[in-house]
C-alpha cells in the first residue's frame, strides 16, 4: 500500500491558520504518530520551528476567546430569601419525596442534561500529550543557550557553541551545565548560561563570562580567564557569514583520535554538511596531514589484501608489498595531482569561485573514502565510487557552484585519460598491423 503524500505547503498553511491536531489528523488521514512525524519532518526541513509549534499548542489549548455572559442567579438563593410560609404544600396525589432526593433548588441538572456527578475518590482520566508536546519534551536542548532542536547537534545553530568543546571546558572547570535561563545558587559551581552583569549593577562596565563565570569587561569579545570566544571572531566566519568548523582542525580540544574519527565519519556519511562548513583558507598543513594519514591507511590495506589473498602472480604480489611501504608517497602524489587537475577543470567550466586552497582541502578530506579499502575484496570498488561522490559534493559546497559543474570537473580528466588511452591503443594496433603487412 502506497503511503499518502502530503504537501508541505498545504500542511504549513493549515498549521499556521490555527487548525488543531484533531482537524489536521482528520484532513490528512493521520494518527497521533503520523502527525508527530509530520511535525518532525517540517522542523528538519527548516520550514517550521519548535517555538512556532509551542505557541500553536498553547493557542489551541486556550481555544477561541468567548465573551463572558452573566451567570444566572442560582435558585437556592431565592429559596433562602423567600419566607417559610410562602412554600406551597405538595399537590394532592403526588408521590412523596424520598429522603435525600435532589431538588432543582439543591443543584439538580436542568431537564435534558444528565446529572453525572463524580464519585468520591474517582481519578480523572489521564490527559494524553499532543504530538507537539511530545516533540517539545523529547527535543535536544543546547547546554549553553537552551535552544531546542529536533536532533542532537554538534554545533548549536542558535548560539554557535561547539557542544563537545563547551562540555569539556565545563568539566575542566569542575562545573556541571545547567538549563539555560537558570542562575546558579550561591555556592553552587554551575556556569552562568548567559553573560550576567557583575555586582556593579546595570551601569557596571563588567559582566560574567558564560563559560567560567569570571568577571570580565562588558565589551570583551574573548574571556581572559578561560580563553573562550564570547563572539565568533571574524577569522572563523566563512563565505556568507557562515561559521566554519572541522573536527580535525580542532584536535587540540577533541584529541587526535576523536578528531580523526569525527572527520572521517562526517565526510563519509554527512558530506554535504561537512563540506559546507570546512574552513576554506586556514592553511595547507592540517588537511594535507589528514589526507596522508587516510590515504596511507587505505592504500596499505588495499595492497595487504592483494598479498594475503594471493591475487595475481608472484611478481604482482611483490609489487603490492613495495606499494605498502610507499603508501605515504602514493597518497601525496595522488592528492597533488587530483587537486591541480580538478581545480583547473573547474576553472575551465566556470565553477571555481574560491582559490586553489579550497579545492586542495576538498581533495585532502575526501581521502576519507580511501578508508573503505580496509574492507576486503569490495573495499577498492567502494573507494572508487565514494571518492568521486565525495569530491563532487565537496567542490560544489566549497565553491558554491552547481552539481553539474562539479561533476564535470571530476569526470573531465577521466574522459580525457580514457580518450588518450584509446588513441594510444589505436596507434599501437595500427603500427603492429602495418609491420605485419610489410613482413608478409
Amino acid at each position: 500500500m502506497q503511503k499518502p503524500t502530503i504537501s508541505a505547503k498545504d500542511a504549513l498553511k493549515d498549521i499556521r491558520s490555527g487548525m488543531d491536531d484533531d482537524a489536521l489528523k482528520k484532513k490528512y488521514g493521520l494518527n497521533a504518530m503520523g502527525l508527530e512525524s509530520l511535525f518532525t519532518k517540517l522542523m528538519k526541513a527548516g520550514l517550521i520551528t519548535l517555538v512556532e509549534l509551542d505557541e500553536r499548542r498553547q493557542q489551541t489549548q486556550r481555544g477561541p476567546e468567548v465573551p463572558e455572559t452573566p451567570a444566572p442567579v442560582p435558585l437556592i438563593r431565592e429559596a433562602e430569601t423567600a419566607p417559610a410560609e410562602s412554600a406551597a404544600p405538595p399537590e394532592q396525589g403526588s408521590a412523596p419525596r424520598e429522603q435525600g432526593a435532589v431538588t432543582p433548588e439543591q443543584g439538580a441538572s436542568p431537564p435534558g442534561q444528565s446529572a453525572s456527578l463524580p464519585e468520591q475518590g474517582a481519578v480523572p482520566p489521564e490527559q494524553t500529550s499532543s504530538p507537539s508536546e511530545k516533540i517539545e519534551r523529547d527535543a535536544w536542548k543546547c547546554p549553553a543557550c537552551g535552544a531546542a532542536q529536533p536532533e542532537e547537534q554538534h554545533v548549536c545553530p542558535r548560539c554557535g557553541v561547539i557542544v563537545a568543546k563547551y562540555l569539556k571546558k565545563q568539566a575542566e572547570l569542575g562545573r556541571a551545565p545547567q538549563p539555560a535561563g537558570e542562575t546558579p545558587s550561591p555556592g553552587s559551581r554551575g556556569p552562568a548560561p548567559f553573560a550576567q552583569p557583575a555586582a556593579g549593577g546595570p551601569q557596571s562596565d563588567t559582566k560574567r563570562c558564560p563559560f567560567c563565570s569570571e568577571e570580565i569587561r562588558s565589551d570583551a569579545a574573548k574571556c581572559k580567564h578561560c580563553g573562550e570566544w564570547l563572539e565568533i571572531p571574524a577569522q572563523d566566519m566563512g563565505r556568507g557569514g557562515r561559521e566554519e568548523y572541522c573536527p580535525w582542525e580542532d584536535a587540540a580540544s577533541l584529541g587526535w583520535f576523536k578528531a580523526f574519527w569525527d572527520t572521517a565519519t562526517s565526510c563519509l556519511f554527512s558530506p554535504k554538511e561537512f563540506f559546507s562548513r570546512i574552513p576554506l583558507s586556514s592553511g595547507y598543513g592540517p588537511p594535507l596531514i589528514y589526507g596522508l594519514i587516510a590515504g596511507t591507511i587505505g592504500t596499505g590495506f588495499g595492497q595487504l589484501w592483494n598479498v594475503l589473498f594471493g591475487l595475481g602472480s608472484k611478481e604482482f604480489r611483490a609489487v603490492a608489498i613495495v606499494m605498502i611501504f610507499l603508501s605515504p608517497v602514493i597518497a601525496l602524489v595522488g592528492i597533488g595531482i587530483s587537486s591541480v587537475v580538478n581545480h583547473l577543470c573547474l576553472m575551465i567550466l566556470g565553477g571555481a569561485h574560491e582559490d586553489f586552497e579550497a579545492s586542495f582541502r576538498v581533495v585532502c578530506y575526501s581521502s576519507s573514502a580511501a578508508l573503505w579499502q580496509a574492507v576486503p575484496v569490495l573495499g577498492s570498488l567502494i573507494h572508487a565510487v565514494w571518492a568521486v561522490v565525495s569530491i563532487v559534493i565537496g567542490l560544489r559546497e566549497a565553491h558554491g557552484t552547481s552539481t553539474g559543474k562539479a561533476l564535470g570537473a571530476v569526470l573531465l580528466p577521466l574522459l580525457l585519460c580514457c580518450g588518450l588511452i584509446g588513441i594510444l591503443v589505436f596507434v599501437v594496433a595500427g603500427a603492429i598491423l602495418g609491420a605485419g603487412h610489410k613482413i608478409l
